[in-house]
């Protein structure tokens, strides 16, 4: 597992133009919700006669936003609009940039003569662009059913404690034995999907195969590989971990009077920089370790755009 690491960290390397593509996607990200929000909420603001520098003039729309809906009826409606707009612009540019990322990435573990190209680029990002968005969907509604599913189990389970903790010893124990059977069987499951979800958008880059028969096959692969499950487990365990470091060492700065303030801006640009870097490497782990279990060779011919 530590080899499949490895290799991905050098994939990653190799491929780093796609960190300056992730970067240049977040930045036009930040200045569509400049144009499509930002503008459209001052403009907004000048009409309503809000003066942002005085709180009580916010709090007054917070008091009546129905009576200033009904009269900028109109203004409202191209504020949503503008929002919906937005929304579909980002999705689309980092649904993007996320297929043909993967798409990049693919090539070059399967190929060693692979070199990066923004041709190659977009023509991966085209050609996956609507897998991976039929995959977010999928992906979107279940977590939403898991997530219901688990609310409901963890809510019985701590039910079942408070409806037996003035009970016996061997009552208490029974009830805190099954509310932890169940809150444990909910964290298994939703680990499970996220392992199966993981793999299935690796093996749609992979197997260029459509979002159905990539979740069945990425859960016929973990059933007969389960130590794909603890490789996951290892990348994003390793992930949330950095995350926290960098959390706790981001927090210092905020308390450090003016000096921290021009400290705290770079290192929350570095931090983001290195949070996507690891994304890039959990991405590619994850290619290499799907594409040497089910015995891909990396070809050594050129390779065509």
């Amino acid at each position: 597992m530590i080899e499949n690491i490895k290799e991905g960290l050098k994939l990653t390397h190799k491929n780093w133009q796609l960190l300056a593509i992730q970067i240049a996607v977040m930045v036009i990200i930040f200045i569509g919700f400049i144009l499509f929000v930002g503008i459209p909420l001052a403009i907004a603001f000048v009409f309503f006669g809000i003066d942002l520098t005085q709180a009580k003039d916010f709090l007054n729309v917070l008091k009546n936003p129905l009576e200033l809906l009904s009269r900028y009826f109109g203004l409202t409606i191209f504020i949503i609009l503008t929002f919906f707009i937005y929304l579909c612009f980002a999705s689309v540019l980092s649904i993007f940039g996320f297929s043909g990322t993967l798409g990049v990435l693919k090539n070059s573990a399967l190929n060693t003569q692979y070199k990066f190209s923004f041709p190659s680029f977009i023509k991966e990002g085209r050609r996956l662009f609507f897998p991976i968005l039929w995959f977010g969907s999928l992906v979107l509604l279940i977590f939403t059913v898991v997530s219901f599913i688990v609310g409901i189990v963890a809510g019985i389970g701590f039910s079942v404690v408070s409806a037996y903790e003035q009970g016996t010893v061997l009552v208490l124990f029974l009830a805190y034995f099954l509310a932890l059977l169940l809150i444990l069987s909910a964290v298994s499951v939703t680990i499970l999907v996220l392992t199966v979800s993981a793999y299935a958008v690796t093996i749609i880059s992979v197997d260029n195969i459509k979002t159905i028969r990539a979740f069945r096959k990425s859960y016929d692969f973990v059933k007969t590989k389960p130590n794909a499950i603890l490789f996951y487990l290892i990348l994003i365990s390793s992930y949330m971990t950095i995350n926290f470091i960098l959390f706790f060492l981001n927090y210092p700065l905020t308390l450090i009077p003016v000096i921290g303030v021009f400290i705290y801006i770079p290192y929350q640009l570095a931090t983001y920089v290195f949070v996507n870097y690891l994304v890039l490497a959990i991405s590619s782990s994850l290619i290499i370790f799907y594409t040497k279990s089910m015995g891909y060779q990396a070809e050594s011919g050129a390779y065509e755009i």
